[in-house]
């Protein structure tokens, strides 16, 4: 009777096992794979098994999506383009903004100073007039007097609060 050898070797994903047997016949190699072992399940807690039920599902459906279409990469391109557009047009106009505000500051100061200037020429100004010299003047040169009670007339005027030089004066 024949003799049977056995030799198994050894590798990272199962065994396999080689049988010869020895006799007058040609001998034949014969493979037998065996089917890997299941792991032996590890009790989990319920939501630690939702949890990799819904990280199997998402693997699947991961596996089952479609790649996106040349319309849907352009569509993305392009929206990407007219978000970069409106940042580049947003910041310009930021940008102005500020330089607008600058100027508006600088004027504002030139504004301050030339009021505080103009104040003082108009404070010389009304120190260096003398009221009495320009009444001798007008009424010892000019023959200029006060106007009489008789000449003066007074108004009310409901529309405004200014007078028109061109307007009709009312009689009473």
């Amino acid at each position: 009777m024949a003799r049977k050898r056995v030799s198994r070797t050894r590798t990272k994903s199962y065994t396999r096992t080689k049988e010869y047997i020895d006799g007058t016949t040609i001998r034949r190699e014969q493979v037998v794979i065996p089917v890997p072992k299941p792991e032996p399940k590890i009790k989990t807690s319920p939501e630690r098994q939702k949890s990799l039920e819904f990280q199997r599902r998402l693997a699947e459906e991961r596996k089952k999506a479609k790649p996106y279409t040349i319309q849907q990469k352009v569509m993305v391109a392009v929206a990407i383009g007219i978000v970069i557009i409106g940042s580049i047009f947003y910041l310009l106009s930021e940008s102005l903004v500020a330089n607008h505000m600058n100027e508006l500051k600088k004027m504002q100061q030139q504004y301050n100073q030339l009021v505080i200037d103009n104040d003082a020429l108009e404070s010389n100004i009304l120190s260096s007039i003398d009221l009495q010299q320009i009444y001798d003047i007008a009424v010892g040169e000019l023959g200029m007097v006060y106007p009489g009670k008789e000449q003066i007339r007074t108004y009310e005027k409901v529309d405004g609060d200014y007078v028109r030089q061109y307007d009709k004066i009312p009689t009473e």
